[in-house]
């Protein structure tokens, strides 16, 4: 199992103290640039990056930031990182000494939620840091960056948003498309992370709520009713 695999699922609280107020001074952060983003969020499964795709082939000049690749460099180059996450849950989700073992962080981290809280601490100020840093080198330069995160609220990615998209879907449905992905992993695994994956929404930040729980056609028209609405 490789790292953006897990990454995808290791969903985040978002921390306390210096970051929330770093958060709060980014909001409007696009404001003055040309550059509109979108924020596109929703659980695993959903069809959020599905949408991502669609949404970018459709508007010009457009980029997906994928927080999961984000999230992937940090657990890939990050050596203070791995040293914390040695003296936070030992040796032993590690194959050697700088590759984690993925699949044994997770099994750790959903099965207890203070070990969650452990590595939230450690990831959401990296996850919000690379993200902004991100949407300024490439804000001016892109008419649209789209943000394709399950954890856009939960680590204030939403401060940088100037719309923001809810893809929902129920839980069979989820189910049955991340058996499709991922069959190298147990139905029991799936079901622990459906479980055990919570997000934040805040609702009155939510601009557009698509179902996806039909078919891709009908999926793919709610999205076009949203991206003319984001050429006005």
């Amino acid at each position: 199992m490789n790292a953006l695999y897990y990454c995808y699922y290791l969903k985040l609280l978002i921390p306390k103290g210096s970051v929330e107020v770093a958060q709060a001074q980014d909001a409007n952060f696009s404001k003055d640039f040309e550059t509109k983003i979108i924020g596109i969020t929703g659980k695993m499964g959903s069809g959020k990056t599905t949408a991502s795709h669609y949404i970018s082939s459709k508007l010009e000049n457009s980029i997906i930031l994928n927080v999961d690749n984000i999230a992937k460099k940090i657990y890939s180059s990050d050596k203070e990182l791995l040293m914390k996450l040695k003296q936070c849950f030992g040796n032993g989700i590690f194959i050697c000494d700088d590759r984690i073992d993925y699949r044994k962080l997770g099994k750790l981290v959903f099965n207890d939620y203070k070990e969650m809280k452990k590595l939230n601490k450690l990831m959401f100020p990296l996850i919000y840091e690379e993200v902004k840093d991100y949407i300024l080198k490439n804000r001016g330069k892109k008419k649209f960056i789209i943000i394709d995160a399950a954890i856009l609220f939960d680590a204030g990615l939403y401060n940088f948003c100037d719309k923001i998209i809810l893809v929902k879907s129920h839980l069979k449905r989820r189910k049955k498309f991340l058996e499709n992905k991922n069959i190298n992993i147990s139905e029991r695994e799936i079901d622990e992370r459906l479980r055990g994956q919570k997000i934040k929404i805040i609702r009155d930040k939510v601009d557009y709520v698509v179902n996806n729980n039909t078919d891709i056609t009908k999926f793919y028209d709610n999205l076009n009713k949203i991206i003319n609405e984001l050429l006005k």
